[in-house]
């Protein structure tokens, strides 16, 4: 069963966990490695995956929040992280592996406090692109903004104009924040539409001036200026004017075609009052681009029986219509109440649900719940994903990701099947699934205590799998972010959302975690950014600073298990001038380093690992300025320490090296011919480079060589 962090202390409240500089990127640097595409696939990218849906589905419900002063017998806090990676541009396929390490987004990480109050709260993050260079994002927060709102939980929203670069300061998300008394704002579901338009759906206490009442509704904010402002809220679910105090509708989920056609889904219950019913999953459409919607509908035809708490949904669009996810109890005749998924088709337009049905194949047979449920589409190639303690092939009882895949929009649905290939030694819980696609790689995120064998800890992180086939395999799973092994905070809910047109990747999570300590222990908001600046060919040789003697530049990696390495040393340079060639890594020139493997004759990209300009990593400067030239240090980064040297006479030299955070690509090498390094200053566009024509080691634990 799923593990909530919740207690339930009567039929009409479930409470909540009780826990107690935005702009540049203080995590720094990020690695990527790039494979090819698996033949047969469609290397071309779809429209955003800002227009296919989110959120649906929060472990905490988000409803009826424990007033302040209200105390539970055991208290945790969380941070919430966002980390960016970016692949390169169509029409290559990329597939993630690793992320770099997180830092905070809100504004307020580091003077917001902890206290036994749940005060300075920030968690349930939602995060969206607009297929450009703007992101937003919002979460809910019981942050006061230094008392120009209340004190009650509120939405909060950060912008970047810049791909993620950097962000705005914390801000509500809509104006009458300081005069909406103490009703409760949480699980906000931001996507991003057509024409600089973005809607916001979340559940909500407010009243809106005693129009409706105090129970939870399903409310929402709207956009025209492409997230720089927003509307005041409004109500979505037309029962909000006639339903009681104990009906509740909760976990919002929106979609849109990116023509102006909105879907949004909700789970309603009704836990008591003059006409109890069990929970139910409904739905509302837009046709004028969210500005108004359509009377609620129930979702699956004539579905009322009782799906269970918190089981979870999703929506997105297929390409031609809609397609909605959730986790039930219901019985269809065959599947029994155990808890399956079931899903339905939504016609585009017309607004038509499809019957219930269930999705997991195993459905008739099985005796395990099936919940939280995450669905990705890349036209008709759709991925769900979700959780079950069903003992599956030998998987136990734990809970375990399990997926299905769908190759015709929805229509039918493969067999189901476990993701992780560990599901079956695993001894930990993976929970609370989420998945996405850039038009060529799904990633799925979770949050689990599973220590994959000694590389994590069992205070719970977020792992990750990712699949270039549309979901047919998945690799292993490992560890998300490159402090995942080493943090002392528990990981919790992630979301995974990304830029197909720039190749920008984000994924959200809540963390304890206290960056080193450069932020306290309640929860905030994080993020990690990486860049998008190897080429996909190597630069000239010829075009950059060599080393002038044969064999003085060496490079070595190491794959070991959960402790990979790099080391790249390049020394006897040609004449390095230290303001002219390396210009100022502490202000504005960020380094990459660019791995290429090369096969008869085509270079590969392999590798790629950025190191940002300026800032500090965590607690200390990440760079040091020195008589001759710099030096980078970040203990969690993926390149942990890089040393610039300028000199004349043979007396410039470099050294990287990758530890904690670095991930080394798929060895032996593949190389026929040659490989090449190249680092490149973004700043004033100089290159250093190696080719290695020959190798001293080259097997599936180790790569060595020395430059031409």
């Amino acid at each position: 069963m799923p593990r909530g962090p919740w207690r339930r202390s009567s039929a009409a409240s479930r409470i909540p966990r009780n826990s107690d500089a935005a702009g540049r990127v203080l995590g720094h640097g990020s690695v990527r490695f790039h494979a090819q595409a698996a033949p047969g696939l469609d290397n071309g990218f779809a429209q955003p995956l800002t227009w296919q849906g989110c959120c649906g589905g929060s472990r905490r419900f988000g409803f009826l929040y424990q007033p302040r002063g209200c105390t539970m017998s055991s208290r945790f806090s969380l941070s919430l992280f966002v980390v960016f990676v970016t692949f390169a541009a169509p029409p290559a396929s990329h597939a993630l592996i690793s992320f770099g390490p997180p830092g905070p987004l809100n504004s307020t990480a580091a003077t917001d406090l902890s206290d036994p109050d749940n005060k300075d709260v920030d968690r349930e993050v939602s995060l969206a692109n607009d297929g450009s260079s703007t992101w937003v994002g919002a979460w809910s927060s019981d942050n006061n903004l230094g008392g120009t709102i209340g004190d009650d939980f509120d939405l909060l929203f950060t912008r970047s104009t810049d791909d993620g670069e950097t962000w705005s300061a914390a801000a509500s998300l809509y104006s009458n924040a300081a005069s909406d008394g103490t009703a409760a704002e949480t699980e906000p579901c931001v996507v991003s539409g057509s024409g600089g338009v973005w809607v916001a759906a979340y559940s909500s206490t407010n009243t809106l001036g005693d129009t409706i009442g105090f129970d939870n509704d399903i409310l929402f904010s709207r956009s025209t200026d492409n997230g720089a402002t927003w509307s005041n809220p409004a109500l979505l679910n037309s029962g909000g004017t006639v339903d009681e105090s104990l009906e509740l509708d909760f976990q919002p989920s929106l979609a849109t075609d990116g023509a102006g056609r909105w879907v949004a889904v909700w789970k309603h219950s009704v836990l008591g009052g003059s006409n109890p019913t069990a929970d139910q999953i409904f739905f509302s459409s837009s046709s004028d681009n969210g500005a108004t919607w359509s009377a609620q509908q129930m979702l699956g035809g004539s579905m009322t029986a009782n799906i269970g708490l918190g089981q979870g949904n999703s929506v997105a669009y297929n390409g031609t219509g809609f397609i909605a996810v959730w986790g039930s109890t219901e019985n269809l005749g065959a599947n029994g109440t155990d808890g399956d998924i079931f899903y339905s088709t939504i016609t585009n337009p017309g607004f038509v649900a499809s019957a219930a049905a269930t999705l997991n194949s195993n459905a008739a047979t099985d005796t395990g719940a099936d919940t939280f449920p995450s669905l990705s589409a890349d036209g008709s190639d759709v991925v769900v994903v979700w959780e079950s303690n069903e003992n599956f092939s030998g998987a136990g009882t734990d809970d375990d990701v399990f997926t299905a895949r769908s190759t015709n929009g929805g229509g039918t649905w493969s067999a189901t099947s476990l993701l992780g290939s560990n599901a079956t030694t695993d001894v930990g819980d993976d929970n609370h699934p989420r998945v996405a696609n850039d038009g060529s790689t799904f990633v799925a995120v979770w949050d689990s205590n599973d220590p994959l064998g000694k590389a994590l800890k069992t205070d719970g992180d977020i792992q990750t799998a990712r699949s270039t086939d549309a979901g047919a395999t998945w690799t292993d799973p490992a560890g998300l972010a490159t402090t995942a092994g080493k943090d002392k905070g528990a990981d919790l809910d992630a979301v995974a959302a990304a830029n197909a047109s720039t190749g920008a990747w984000a994924v959200a999570w809540e963390s304890t975690d206290t960056l080193g300590k450069s932020i306290g222990g309640d929860e905030d908001v994080l993020y990690v950014r990486s860049f998008q600046d190897c080429p996909a060919t190597p630069a000239a040789l010829a075009t950059c600073f060599q080393t002038s003697v044969a064999g003085k530049s060496k490079l070595v990696i190491t794959e070991g298990g959960f402790k990979d390495s790099l080391t790249w040393n390049w020394s006897k340079g040609a004449d390095v001038d230290k303001a002219a060639d390396l210009a100022d890594p502490t202000t504005t020139a960020a380094y990459v380093m660019c791995i290429y493997d090369e096969t008869g004759n085509t270079p590969a990209l392999i590798t790629e690992l950025d190191v940002a300009a300026g800032g500090n990593c965590y607690v200390n400067p990440c760079w040091t300025d020195n008589a001759t030239g710099y030096l980078y240090k970040h203990k969690y980064g993926v390149a942990s320490r890089l040393l610039l040297t300028a000199g004349v006479d043979g007396k410039a030299k470099i050294a990287l090296k990758g530890t904690i955070g670095f991930k080394a690509p798929a060895l032996p090498l593949q190389s026929d011919s040659k490989v090449s390094v190249r680092l490149h200053n973004l700043g004033n566009g100089k290159c250093f480079g190696a080719d290695f024509s020959g190798f001293t080691l080259n097997t599936a634990a180790s790569f060595k060589g020395n430059s031409d």
